[in-house]
């Protein structure tokens, strides 16, 4: 956004602002308690603001493809993505266009994931990243990165996401508002390194990992939660490499406990069922390779009910 065409400051609420420089201020002193409080006021303003004014055609647009991916209606909602891209791509705003697009990329990508098209959804987050690095938008970067390098993994292209991992953290800022981001990044270098079979790197970078999420670990919100239980993965996997079964177990018990809460959390939307039922699966798949049948028995019994 140039100078010569600045933000419509006088549309935004003075309390929306006032809210949002409490979560930053909280956050940049470490008061972790005080900025989940601003955050779920922040959330409690949108939603008011929204029910004021009635859905907008976005959120409703939005709506819908949520409901096309909880019905696995892969098709509808590629879609009204593929449209929202367009829509995207005539931004006249350079930030919007390039952030807007992104965002689209991404879930093009993982519409094109949860049909199988594994490399499809690589070449989309890789255009998702690209966009965003555009925008300027320094977050909306590395979120791209975070979603790129998961897609990267799963088509067997872990270097790339090491490569575009180890770019984003050289230039990442450590301020404690972009722990969560930056954990985010260094478990995903962990999960990256673990495919390539580099243990070391695994390790050292879930250390990492450890460090710039602890001050926020007690945090309730979705995304800290979902990072840990990925790191507990992780964890269980090297537990798995080392021999070490009833370490093993407790990392897999922690993650599949964490993806339980998130599930439930968020309703048991798609997406998150989708990641408890690939965690059980691959904890029950450990038990088996530990000899341990009747757990493995026991999960597989709990996924289907």
């Amino acid at each position: 956004m140039t100078a010569a065409d600045p933000p419509p400051a006088d549309e935004i609420d003075p309390r929306f602002v006032a809210l949002v420089e409490r979560y930053s201020a909280a956050m940049d002193e470490g008061r972790i308690a005080d900025a989940d409080a601003a955050s779920n006021e922040i959330m409690a303003f949108v939603v008011e603001q929204e029910q004021s004014k009635g859905p907008s055609p976005e959120v409703l647009r939005s709506l819908m493809a949520e409901q096309a991916e909880n019905d696995g209606e892969w098709k509808v909602a590629r879609r009204i993505y593929e449209e929202d891209l367009a829509g995207a791509q005539n931004e006249k705003v350079p930030l919007a266009r390039f952030a807007l697009s992104s965002r689209c990329k991404l879930k093009l990508s993982y519409v094109e994931y949860k049909q199988g098209r594994l490399q499809s959804a690589f070449e989309l987050s890789r255009d998702a990243v690209e966009l965003a690095h555009e925008s300027g938008s320094e977050v909306s970067w590395q979120m791209a990165v975070v979603s790129f390098a998961g897609f990267a993994i799963r088509a067997d292209r872990s270097q790339d996401a090491v490569t575009t991992i180890d770019q984003v953290l050289a230039v990442a800022s450590d301020s404690l508002s972009f722990a969560l981001i930056r954990a985010q990044l260094l478990t995903r270098r962990a999960e990256a390194a673990l495919a390539m079979g580099d243990h070391g790197a695994a390790r050292a970078n879930l250390a990492s990992a450890r460090q710039a999420i602890a001050p926020l670990a007690s945090s309730p919100v979705a995304g800290i939660r979902a990072t840990l239980a990925s790191g507990w993965e992780q964890e269980a996997k090297l537990a798995m490499h080392a021999g070490d079964w009833p370490a093993a177990r407790a990392a897999w018990e922690a993650a599949v406990e964490l993806r339980r809460q998130l599930a439930e959390h968020w309703d048991h939307s798609r997406r998150t069922t989708d990641c408890l039922a690939e965690t059980t699966a691959q904890f029950a798949a450990a038990a088996d390779a530990a000899g341990d049948s009747k757990l493995a028995e026991s999960l597989r019994a709990a996924s289907l009910r």
